[in-house]
């Protein structure tokens, strides 16, 4: 008989694995949902009021000056870094299992992260090769690991365009917010990138349901779907 917390476990990874058409019926979105819409609170006028009074005015409680709306395309930098990975695995002759090997690394790349988790992704890639790759090999993938633990991500840097202003009511989702990158404004504006769809339909709220929401409250669930 399956207990419990291996159900929940199951159903963690699970949810973890749906994308949005799925999750929006599931009963711990809804949750999550709920969370969100009464968190949040359109503000467009007072903040661009604010924004553009700061001009003139030093005293006002925010100013330009206060936003960074520089971000670091993720998903680029991970593609080019998996793709030199993959490519010095590809070249390296001493692999014993490479099936196996190949297979695994695979895994271990196709984790969704960002970049501030990619050092450690590069790592775990470089522990497990310890075990199947010839020396020769493993110090050129060695050598790659360092240069990406000192890469320069400037190439890679954009700008956030900012379509609306929300006053994030509740601490933790503005927590999460700012670990995925979002802009932040006085440490309780969050300003939205998208437009023209359901907020909960956000990449970033996707993200923070997989991997803060479910995590934070699945334990509180009295019953598994």
């Amino acid at each position: 008989m399956v207990d419990n917390k291996t159900q929940i476990t199951k159903r963690k990874e699970w949810l973890k694995s749906q994308d949005f058409g799925v999750l929006q019926s599931t009963k711990e979105f809804k949750l999550f949902e709920d969370l969100v819409n009464n968190s949040l609170y359109l503000q467009n006028d007072i903040v661009e009021y604010i924004l553009k009074q700061s001009y003139e005015d030093r005293d006002t409680p925010f100013s330009y000056e206060d936003l960074d709306l520089r971000y670091y395309r993720d998903e680029d930098i991970l593609r080019d870094i998996k793709e030199e990975l993959y490519n010095l695995i590809d070249d390296s002759k001493g692999i014993a299992h490479r099936d196996d090997f190949n297979e695994q690394v695979g895994e271990i790349l196709n984790k969704d992260v960002d970049t501030k988790a990619v050092d450690d992704l590069i790592k775990e890639v470089l522990d497990y090769s310890q075990y199947f790759i010839c020396e020769e090999d493993y110090e050129n993938l060695n050598l790659f690991v360092l240069s990406v633990l000192s890469m320069d991500y400037n190439d890679y840097e954009d700008m956030h365009e900012i379509f609306q202003w929300f006053l994030v009511t509740d601490d933790r989702l503005l927590i999460q917010l700012d670990k995925f990158g979002e802009p932040i404004l006085n440490n309780e504006y969050w300003g939205r990138c998208a437009f023209g769809q359901a907020i909960v339909m956000d990449y970033v709220f996707i993200q923070i349901f997989k991997n803060w929401f479910i995590e934070t409250y699945m334990c509180e669930f009295d019953e598994v779907q």
